[in-house]
Parts: C-alpha cells; sequence; structure tokens
C-alpha cells in the first residue's frame, strides 16, 4: 500500500508514513472527527483494440457494402491501368525524341 499524503511504499497495516505523521502532528485534528478514507477501486481493465468491423442485420446492408468496394476496386483498377499505359506511351515518346527507337517510322513503312 501507499502513503495517502506523499505516496511511498507502506505496510500493510499504516495509512501514512512515519515522515507524514510527523508533519499531521504539527496540526492536531479533533479525536471525535470522522474521517472518510476514499476508496481505492482496481484499475481500469486495457480495452481491447479491435479492427475495424461493421457489423450487418440483413443481408441486403451487406450486399450493399460489397458492391460499394467492388466499384471502388474496379475504379482504381481502371486507374492504374490508365497510369500505365500513359507512362509507356510518354516513355516510348522520349526514347523517340532521343533517337533511340524508331518504332514509328518502321509502324508507318510496314
Amino acid at each position: 500500500m501507499a502513503c495517502m499524503k506523499c505516496g511511498k511504499k507502506l505496510g500493510k497495516s499504516q495509512v501514512f508514513c512515519d515522515e507524514c505523521l510527523e508533519i499531521m502532528a504539527q496540526c492536531p485534528v479533533n479525536p471525535n472527527a470522522v474521517v472518510r478514507l476514499p476508496e481505492r477501486s482496481a484499475p481500469p481493465a486495457a480495452k481491447k483494440k479491435r479492427g475495424r468491423r461493421l457489423y450487418f442485420w440483413n443481408m441486403e446492408n451487406e450486399i450493399g457494402a460489397l458492391q460499394s468496394k467492388i466499384r471502388w476496386l474496379r475504379f482504381a483498377l481502371i486507374v492504374a491501368i490508365l497510369g500505365f499505359l500513359i507512362s509507356v506511351a510518354l516513355l516510348l515518346m522520349l526514347l523517340h525524341r532521343q533517337g533511340q527507337l524508331d518504332i514509328f517510322s518502321r509502324l508507318l513503312s510496314a
């Protein structure tokens, strides 16, 4: 147990440490005064972190949520493909301008 005033560790039967008792002796208290010590509650249990879960009460809500996810995945896939095609086209144009790639003249002559 710890001292109620300064927080030092104490034996099981003590409430205040010897140093605090000496300081408190300088300010006497009426012996008939009722002193109520605060109850020490148990520390709160650590909350478990849970992943973000969605609980669905009916199948219609679940189907709607899955359809929304599929829409976002389609959008992300289309953006990724377009980005890849644009980067390949820019790379081919840069190589052609530097004269390291003559693919356009081969296509036109064929």
